[in-house]
């Protein structure tokens, strides 16, 4: 089901589970002999970084390679859903790929009535989802995965046109009843082909779609507003982003938060203008 798993979340995990142990078994079901994981996927993930990167703390927690699972006799269809219903509850999928296990269940006969009531999930949301699915299933650029178990790596170009055609599927309805957009489907092409070309990271992207919702209402006509999406894509790509993970006291995480939200800028927006300030005011880099 989860096509798509973040690294650092993974990490996170893992370092959780090496000082406090495993809390929640995985839970499995026999597939064609052996027992597959359809809760607990980035559990797993976690455990395996664990065996491999900290194998004496791996034989700690799981003496002899055992790790703590629960079998549970179901079908297919009833697997899908039990592991749904628990990434939706926990909110660690993104629409698309509610909507891959969504179509998953209707291909059995799951009728989108009976998802919703035993998900308690809105009939929009589920429209929704199956929207952004087919969407990019048509740039066939969905993996195949079963529910709760790690995707297979995908060429670094796939995920960032995977991720691009995401963004621009939700940009393009917004634009469209804003009449800034009168053809969605350029729109969408144009966005991909745009960040495709540019090499645009998953967080330049996010930030291409920031910066094309501020600037959209400005625009005077369609034409106008495909000069200035080529424009802001040259603009981030001049700005040479690099991506770091650090560690952040919670205070000022959550000071640089209320900012961007006062700013109605996003918070690696936030972060960057505030850090450029503050190295202008100690001449660490020159003030233009």
């Amino acid at each position: 089901m989860r096509q798509r798993v973040d690294e650092e979340t993974i990490r996170k995990l893992a370092e959780n589970i090496r000082r406090e142990g495993l809390h929640e078994p995985l839970v499995v079901r026999k597939e064609d002999g052996k027992y597959g994981v359809f809760i607990g996927g980035r559990r797993l993930r976690a455990i395996q970084l664990i065996k491999k990167e900290y194998p004496e703390d791996f034989e700690r927690l799981f003496p002899g390679g055992k790790v703590p699972c629960i079998v549970k006799q179901l079908s297919e269809k009833d697997a899908i859903m039990a592991s749904l219903s628990e990434n939706y509850h926990k909110q660690t999928l993104s629409d698309e790929e509610y909507g891959a296990a969504i179509r998953r269940l209707e291909e059995m006969g799951v009728s989108e009535a009976e998802i919703s009531e035993r998900l308690r999930m809105d009939i929009f949301e589920i429209k929704k989802a199956l929207e952004l699915y087919e969407a990019v299933r048509k740039a066939e650029v969905v993996p195949t995965a079963r529910p709760g178990r790690p995707p297979e790596k995908k060429p670094a170009k796939k995920e960032i046109s995977r991720k691009a055609l995401v963004k621009a599927t939700v940009l393009s309805r917004k634009l469209e009843k804003q009449g800034v957009v009168k053809r969605p489907e350029r729109f969408v092409k144009t966005f991909v082909k745009k960040t495709v070309e540019g090499g645009l990271s998953s967080k330049e992207i996010d930030l291409l779609a920031e910066k094309i919702k501020r600037e959209a209402p400005k625009v005077r006509s369609e034409e106008e507003f495909f000069k200035k999406l080529d424009d802001i894509v040259k603009s981030i790509k001049a700005s040479l982003y690099v991506e770091r993970v650090i560690l952040i006291r919670k205070d000022l995480a959550d000071a640089v938060a209320e900012y961007a939200k006062k700013k109605g800028k996003k918070f690696d927006e936030a972060i960057n203008e505030l850090v450029e300030v503050g190295l202008k005011r100690r001449g660490i880099i020159p003030a233009h």
